[in-house]
């Protein structure tokens, strides 16, 4: 209960902090709850081990506003966050649809004519498209590893937003003449 409490502090103080700076309740989303009881390290010959216990809350926090980046993780490491895994930066906007929906046409003007040469070179024709099935991106985000609050709070700066590449992967079936 003890450890829980403490956890439970840090993490108000933190939500509290990020709404204060203009994040919204909806972007805050609890991840993750764990607790578990762990023993202090063992000396020989054994001594009576103190128990210990750990409890922690992982939060996903979604960041709709570039600029407060940086400010974002300053306020996590400052409020007592011990590790932080990101950023996963994703455009959200309706632009990145329109892009996706001009990929896939892309994709599949693509396979039509590499389909074409192939029927080609077998003396066959293409015939009609038997399936289409989407690929996904199954990427996940790599941990933010630093030793301590201050190290995290430096490389809070080193976030940059790049740009982002649409691409679709199709998995078209063709019959052939």
């Amino acid at each position: 209960d003890e450890a829980r409490t403490q956890t439970d502090k840090k993490v108000s103080s933190i939500i509290e902090a990020l709404k204060d700076m203009g994040i919204a309740e909806k972007d805050l989303k609890t991840q993750n709850i764990s607790g578990c009881q762990s023993y202090e390290a063992q000396i020989y010959p054994p001594l009576p081990g103190k128990s210990t216990n750990q409890h922690s809350v992982s939060l996903e926090i979604t960041i709709r506003d570039f600029q407060k980046a940086d400010q974002v993780i300053s306020t996590l490491t400052q409020n007592g966050a011990a590790n932080l895994y990101g950023p996963n930066l994703q455009t959200d906007d309706p632009e990145l649809e329109t892009a996706k929906s001009q990929a896939r046409q892309n994709a599949i003007q693509n396979a039509n004519k590499k389909a074409g040469e192939l029927a080609a070179a077998a003396n066959r024709r293409v015939g009609k498209v038997i399936s289409i099935k989407e690929q996904g991106d199954y990427s996940v985000p790599g941990p933010l590893y630093a030793r301590g609050g201050a190290e995290l709070m430096e490389k809070a700066g080193t976030i940059q937003p790049g740009q982002d590449e649409v691409s679709i992967n199709l998995l078209i079936d063709f019959s052939l003449k």
